[in-house]
């Protein structure tokens, strides 16, 4: 299936079709959901195996030995799962792995969410990017570029990832309220067609959006109290459909006073990322000050 991204996927390829690579680190960026980590473990599998073009079309389950992905992990507190930062020890093992001799053609490291390490790994992470070994590739995702320091950024052949358009994501499916809930999206749109869990979780966003001008205070306050105990994940979808659904109606309304509710949403969104914060208060204050 075609998900789109044509012009990233083009400058990939001329790198691979190329004798030698230029570059030996990536950062894919842009928003959550969009391919860039399916669209760079299909590029790692053309660099693993020395091809020199990439088969867009496969989903890629397969166990490569020279393929090693680190992420951050898991942990469950007081009901809830909580993404933990990527630390200095899992970076200091992929530095290991990174200079071992490859099985096949080259050694390549996926450091999905990069954001997600603290400034100690990514500082562990600098002497490689300097000085990389032969025939290894070290690919960065993100959704926030900014979190990294700039010695990392500078360091990397950045890809950009944008938001889809509605003809791009009819490649996936025709139901306009599917695209529509899907933000310009590939991945978004694919997991609201596998998950109908997911999928209602969307529209109660969708609802809550449409009913806030119009609840009570009590109501308000209960929504930040049952929002509060989600999990991180569920509600980053709920405010990102939120400031997409306001920047949209700004727009088709021309009511750009809208935009101004937009930017405090983006900011609870980016607080709500911080340590230490808490979740109900944010929200009230943002519901409350409708």
């Amino acid at each position: 299936m075609n998900t789109g991204h044509d012009k990233q996927k083009k400058i990939l390829e001329q790198m691979l079709q190329k004798k030698s690579m230029n570059h030996h680190a990536f950062i894919f960026t842009g928003p959550e959901y969009i391919g860039k980590y399916k669209i760079a473990n299909q590029f790692v599998k053309s660099l693993s195996e020395g091809e020199d073009n990439c088969d867009w079309q496969e989903i890629n389950q397969r166990v490569d030995s020279d393929i090693t992905i680190i992420e951050s992990l898991t942990e469950e507190k007081n009901g809830k799962v909580k993404q933990k930062n990527i630390s200095v020890s899992q970076i200091r093992e992929a530095v290991r792995i990174f200079h071992l001799s490859a099985d096949k053609k080259a050694k390549i490291i996926i450091i999905k969410n990069a954001h997600k390490m603290t400034v100690g790994a990514q500082n562990a992470l600098l002497k490689t990017l300097e000085e990389p070994p032969e025939n290894a590739f070290l690919i960065l995702t993100t959704s926030e570029i900014s979190n990294l320091l700039e010695t990392i950024v500078s360091r990397c052949f950045k890809i950009s990832f944008n938001l889809l358009e509605k003809e791009e994501l009819q490649r996936i499916s025709n139901d306009e309220e599917l695209i529509d809930n899907a933000m310009g999206r590939p991945e978004l749109l694919q997991k609201i067609i596998a998950d109908s869990e997911f999928s209602d979780w969307i529209k109660y966003s969708v609802e809550q959006l449409q009913g806030l001008a119009k609840s009570s205070m009590g109501e308000k306050i209960d929504l930040a109290e049952a929002l509060s105990k989600k999990n991180k994940s569920d509600l980053d979808i709920f405010l990102q459909v939120w400031i997409w659904r306001i920047r949209k109606a700004a727009h088709k309304t021309k009511q750009y006073n809208l935009l101004k509710f937009a930017s405090r949403v983006e900011n609870v969104f980016h607080e709500l990322h911080l340590n230490n914060v808490n979740t109900r208060l944010l929200l009230e204050d943002l519901f409350l000050n409708v």
